[in-house]
């Protein structure tokens, strides 16, 4: 049985990190796309719809949290918090807000991809 690869978002607003994630993600044969705010990926996730949703919870703008509260209305869409945020109450409101998982920067990528297609496979 074949599955091809979940489509990924990253919302990330640290360039380099949304960038090396992208990348690794893409050179692990994930369709991904990434952008810097809660508004950006509003916008293009209408037109490019994703399996599993990557968020920082620090965005300008909309937070990852509110992005998150608003993606449970979307049960299909899996959603990974990735944060440095590494407090108790931190997780436990990412997980509040709708989070699937909650992993702490730095993500070991290898760990992140397990997650990713563990969450997609629910």
């Amino acid at each position: 049985m074949s599955h091809s690869k979940p489509r990924i978002a990253i919302v990330e607003d640290d360039a380099d990190q949304l960038h090396s994630i992208e990348e690794f993600l893409l050179d692990s044969g994930y369709r991904a796309w990434g952008v810097g705010s809660a508004e950006a990926f509003y916008k293009k996730f209408m037109s490019d719809p994703v399996d599993v949703v990557l968020l920082d919870i620090g965005l300008p703008g909309d937070d990852g949290l509110s992005v998150a509260g608003l993606l449970k209305a979307r049960p299909e869409v899996g959603v990974i918090i990735l944060s440095a945020r590494d407090a108790l109450g931190d997780r436990l409101a990412g997980m509040q807000a709708g989070a699937d998982r909650y992993l702490v920067k730095p993500v070991n990528l290898l760990e992140l991809a397990a997650n990713i297609d563990a969450t997609a496979s629910r």
